[in-house]
């Protein structure tokens, strides 16, 4: 059913992908910009704008934020097959896991050596985090419905 607890968890998991369109995940400042960088690519602040990255460069988060989205909706909405909707959430996880690797390397180890700033993590960064709890939180729920389910039918 709709109304269970790991709706709620897969809900905002959709919500958290929602919201990583609006909020920045890092910002750098160098001595020719001040950039943000959020899931849609890097946005100069500054009024002396300056091409660093092209703009393929941050499809893959993009992308992953977007499947991450589409799995929890999936996932929320297949509540009637709890096997598949245990398999979503778990594909859901290994994918949110890469989201986060994607995320870090991108904000530590490439832009960090490219522009040489040090990394200033704003909230948005957070929320991949917040994400993969409640996917985990969503799987223990969906498999203790399925448990009991299974009890209830060997009592029949």
């Amino acid at each position: 059913m709709i109304q269970r607890i790991q709706s709620v968890y897969l809900g905002l998991i959709a919500l958290a992908s929602i919201a990583l369109f609006m909020l920045p995940l890092a910002t750098y400042s160098t001595d020719l910009a001040y950039l943000k960088f959020d899931i849609r690519g890097m946005h100069h602040i500054s009024p002396d704008p300056v091409n660093y990255f092209s703009n393929l460069i941050f499809m893959l988060p993009f992308v992953l934020n977007i499947a991450i989205m589409a799995l929890a909706f999936w996932a929320l909405f297949s509540y009637q097959d709890r096997k598949a909707q245990m398999k979503l959430v778990r594909f859901g996880g290994i994918v949110n896991i890469l989201f986060i690797i994607v995320l870090f390397s991108y904000t530590t180890f490439f832009f960090e050596k490219t522009l040489k700033v040090t990394t200033e993590y704003e909230y948005g960064i957070l929320l991949p985090v917040l994400s993969m709890l409640f996917f985990t939180l969503a799987f223990r729920a969906i498999k203790k419905d399925d448990m009991k389910v299974k009890a209830a039918d060997r009592l029949r």
